[in-house]
This record gives C-alpha cells, structure tokens and sequence, in this order.
C-alpha cells in the first residue's frame, strides 16, 4: 500500500515561509505510521495534472511538478524513509 498525495497548496502570502514542507513532512510520518505503507508520494491523476496546452507551454507546469517531488523526497528523507521499524 502507498500513500497518496491527490492536492497539496499554501496560501501565497504563507509561501517561503516551511508550512508547505510542514504539510509534506506531517503527510510522511502520517503514512509511516500505517501499517502496511511502504510509501507515500503525489497522485498522478491530481488537481492540476490535466494538460491542454501544448508541451511548450506546460513547462513551467512541469518544472513545478519537480520542485514538488523534490520537497517530498526530502520530506521522506527528513523523516527517515520507509521500511524500518520503529
């Protein structure tokens, strides 16, 4: 079983300031305290995934998406990861 992350946003004038990475981190030892999760990460069907533009214009979209991956991994990795007993 996988965690799933469907939404993840914070309120502009609250962005740069680690409530995000909060939320994320909170999301992790949330999942890792379920048994039987061995993993947590951004659903692939999520709120902005739908693409209408052309490829060229979704980058800034896409570059987005990877920051956000990025704050997980580090997120699961502030938080010990997955697989160990605790």
């Amino acid at each position: 079983m996988r965690g799933e992350i469907r939404a993840w946003t914070v309120k502009m004038k609250y962005r740069g300031n680690g409530l995000g990475t909060g939320l994320l981190e909170e999301a992790v030892k949330f999942a890792q305290q379920r048994p039987g999760c061995d993993g947590v990460g951004f659903a692939v069907d999520h709120a902005n995934s739908k693409r209408f533009l052309p490829r060229y214009f979704n980058r800034v979209f896409d570059e987005s998406e990877e920051r956000a991956r990025e704050a997980l991994n580090a997120a699961i990795v502030e938080k010990g990861g997955f697989g160990r007993k605790r």
